[in-house]
């Protein structure tokens, strides 16, 4: 890592004319249209309602590039009252707080804070024009300058009034390198500001970011081919193991820029599990207690080298609803999971003049030599996909979903990636793209989708005659096709070009145009099938491109009405009588080896169709303990039939001595629990004639909380995070002593002002603790929202940040 020294800014300056605003120029964009290169423009504190064009080489600063910078620096007045405001609510104008635009220039920005900036207008040339709003708080195009000691917060936020300002990329800062971006053609940018050398390493240290909000890097996002060093940074939430942020919050395009992390600072991510809910907080914790309200900012949690599961609560999950931004970006080690596909739904909100997908997923296996692959670990589940748009861009489609990174087939020298998610119960549901308006695979090897759902995508553009209803598109990419409906597609269900493996097992193709492109399709039905023989039943064999016809000739293909439960309402569940039931094979393999290749099946043989007529435990059966109560959750069965679920109680795990049945939805609290006294629970439901098979058993006790002192003198000086937090009304800190000190323990805000001092006297060694009831020095009840709090002891200054919920 490179190590610099920052000298007093003004230094480098002191030959330079200094502009004062608003002393000289009463907006801070007038101080700059009149400065030159070289020169300084000093801003006083204040608010200021601006969108900057910063197009010199000149420094920007408050007054605080007079102020001796050290702990706690994000608490230093001038920085905290120095406010660029990137969006008016008077005027409803909103935009990048500051565009620094031009050949090479490398200015300085030190000693603001940036809010509220809703990002700049971007394309980005590949096949067509993708357009995009970008840089939160500010956006760097083919420029190089130094931001410091800065504080970034609440950048790229959506509201329901604004749902066309979502930031695609960096939510305070985006940094583009790359020809292939086009930043606001009206400008003229021709020839290299300055002949200098392009910096390898550029110089972001020592900013503050809280709750900023983007698709991709929630703080940064760059396509530099070098290193942004953001030491000394602060950020919403870092890696306990790593001590860095994670590539949510530091984005980049396929690797291109490398991130030096040292000594960055952030909320500790100690947890496997994060929670989302609509009427969640993003200042929460992410607990089952506590939920976040959007999924983007819970995508912050996730850790690099370990799985996260994101479970996120029934609801609408949309800008309009809780400011959900779209689409969000899938990484490795993240399983994205609803409670189920009709009650949790991901809605983008797209139309033509506000394109966006609703996933994206770039990351994957990473090739790292022949046959040597880095696997990849991402699942998303339980979900309605619906209200993508995107066909600005010519060649790249999913509209619905994006798999693969096209920046791997244009930029030489990056490692190539292979995104091989498995999509597992989702219902894709009105999207449209140029291709494959549910989906989109580009230059993925092989991904998965099961138990799903397919219908009423659109494919819009010229290859396609117009607007038509069709489903899947695959641009070198192979897929497994597994218990999954295509439905009312006016067009293809799959779409390929290029040949490689499609491999259909157990699905229903009904009213579509044509099934499409597949090398192999068994167990499955084509009902109303445009170029076909339906309705029809069997094991095809049949080469890429081929007539979806039914071959009565092939052993095991029938030309059958399969019976479905109800045509008209969609519902291509079977009947008991349906002669696809038991109608399939175990062995799907080409070679026809005899070995069972499926044995997940009810009944004598598996069932044609997506839908196997079986009666199956709930899935998902957990709990979540409370004080003196538990709450029980599984997921929802997805039988038109169900009637109640049945939820058993026992002492013991054989059940021979129940306690007591309980009739119910997919939610129950129990709250009849004696501490220290296991108990144990299983799940099934009643259809209306059956009762399925139990679930799994579930054991649960209750302990006492127990509290075991430590008398011994403490090692080392240590500021704990308060405990509970979040928190109402009360909050415990706990701090450490090994000597004698006098001790300062201060509240502040986040604007830096003081609330209340607990602790300022002489204390001697020990483990310490005191209590805050949330009020100020006067004795008031302060707001709900972020405070700061910080310990002076001899020479040790540490700072944590906690959360009031009101």
């Amino acid at each position: 890592m490179k190590n610099y020294i920052l000298f007093t800014l003004i230094f480098s300056f002191s030959y330079s004319t200094v502009i004062n605003v608003p002393s000289d120029y009463s907006t801070i964009q007038a101080g700059i249209d009149a400065s030159a290169d070289g020169d300084t423009i000093l801003v006083d504190q204040g608010d200021y309602y601006e969108n900057l064009y910063l197009d010199k080489e000149i420094l920007l600063g408050s007054n605080a590039i007079y102020d001796d910078l050290g702990n706690l620096w994000e608490l230093n007045q001038n920085i905290v009252n120095t406010v660029v405001y990137g969006y008016d609510p008077v005027t409803g104008v909103g935009g990048s707080c500051i565009d620094i635009v031009h050949e090479n220039i490398q200015p300085i920005i030190k000693g603001f804070t940036f809010t509220q900036g809703r990002g700049s207008a971007v394309s980005e040339v590949s096949c067509g024009p993708d357009n995009k709003i970008s840089g939160g708080a500010i956006m760097i195009f083919r420029a190089y300058p130094t931001i410091n000691y800065n504080r970034f917060l609440n950048n790229g936020s959506a509201n329901s009034s604004e749902q066309e300002m979502i930031v695609n990329e960096g939510g305070a800062i985006v940094h583009y390198d790359d020809s292939d971006v086009e930043f606001d053609e009206d400008r003229s940018i021709s020839v290299p500001k300055n002949s200098r050398t392009i910096p390898e390493t550029m110089d972001f240290r020592y900013n503050y970011y809280s709750q900023n909000t983007s698709s991709m890097g929630s703080s940064i996002f760059s396509d530099f081919e070098g290193s942004i060093d953001v030491g000394n940074s602060v950020f919403d939430y870092i890696d306990c193991n790593s001590d860095e942020a994670n590539r949510y919050t530091l984005g980049t395009k396929a690797g291109t820029t490398t991130y030096l992390q040292d000594n960055v600072d952030g909320n500790c991510i100690d947890i496997d599990t994060v929670y989302v809910a609509t009427d969640g907080d993003n200042y929460n914790a992410g607990t089952y207690d506590s939920p976040f309200k959007t999924i983007t900012y819970a995508l912050q949690l996730v850790r690099d080298n370990s799985t996260t599961v994101i479970k996120v609560s029934p609801g609408n999950y949309s800008p309009g609803t809780n400011g959900e931004s779209f689409p969000l970006v899938i990484k490795n080690n993240t399983h994205l999971i609803g409670l189920s596909k009709e009650n949790t739904i991901l809605d983008a909100q797209a139309t033509e003049g506000k394109q966006r997908r609703v996933i994206e997923i770039y990351d994957g296996q990473q090739f790292t030599g022949e046959n040597d692959w880095i696997a990849d670990n991402i699942l998303v589940k339980n979900f309605t996909i619906t209200g993508g748009y995107h066909v600005d861009d010519n060649c790249i489609g999913g509209g619905g979903i994006l798999i693969g990174d096209p920046v791997n087939i244009s930029l030489s020298g990056l490692p190539f990636v292979d995104p091989r998610p498995v999509l597992d119960n989702l219902r894709i549901v009105d999207n449209i793209a140029n291709g494959g308006g549910a989906i989109f695979a580009y230059t993925g090897l092989t991904f998965k989708i099961k138990n799903s759902e397919i219908l009423y995508n659109t494919t819009y553009g010229t290859n396609a005659g117009g607007l038509i209803t069709a489903g899947i598109g695959l641009f070198a990419s192979s897929i497994e096709i597994d218990k999954t409906l295509f439905t009312d597609l006016e067009g293809s269900a799959i779409n390929q070009y290029g040949e490689y493996p499609i491999i259909i097992k157990n699905s229903t193709f009904a009213n579509i145009g044509s099934v499409g492109s597949f090398s192999s399709i068994t167990n499955s039905i084509l009902y109303e099938v445009g170029n076909g023989d339906g309705p029809c039943l069997g094991t095809y064999s049949l080469n890429y491109h081929s007539e979806n016809s039914c071959n009565t000739e092939n052993e095991g293909n029938l030309i059958s009405d399969p019976i479905f439960i109800d045509l008209e309402n969609d519902n291509f569940r079977l009947q008991p009588i349906s002669p696809a039931i038991d109608a399939g094979t175990t062995d799907i393999d080409s070679d026809g080896d005899g070995v069972n290749d499926i044995i997940d099946y009810f009944g004598l043989a598996p069932d044609m169709g997506a839908f196997e007529h079986v009666l199956t435990p709930p899935e998902g059966f957990e709990f979540h303990s409370q004080n003196s109560s538990v709450i029980l959750t599984w997921n929802h069965v997805e039988d038109n039939n169900l009637e109640y679920y049945i939820l058993g109680k026992a002492d013991n795990e054989n059940f021979d001595d129940q306690i007591e049945l309980h009739f119910t939805t997919n939610v129950y609290e129990d709250n009849t629990l004696d501490y220290d006294t296991e108990y144990f629970y299983r799940v099934s439901y009643f259809d209306g004639v059956f009762n399925s098979p139990f679930s799994d058993t579930l054991s649960v006790i209750l302990e006492w909380m127990k509290n075991d002192k430590n008398s011994q003198v403490p090692l080392s000086f240590l500021l704990h995070q308060n405990y509970p937090n979040p928190f109402n009304p009360t909050t415990t800190l706990q701090y450490d002593l090994p000597e004698e000190s006098i001790v300062n323990i201060t509240i502040y805000d986040l604007l830096g002002n003081t609330v209340r001092e607990l602790v300022n006297q002489k204390e001697n060694s020990g483990f310490k603790s005191i209590k805050w009831d949330a009020t100020n020095h006067y004795g008031e009840s302060v707001s709900g929202g972020v405070y700061l709090y910080s310990i002076e002891a001899g020479d040790f200054i540490q700072a944590k940040k906690m959360i009031l919920l009101k």
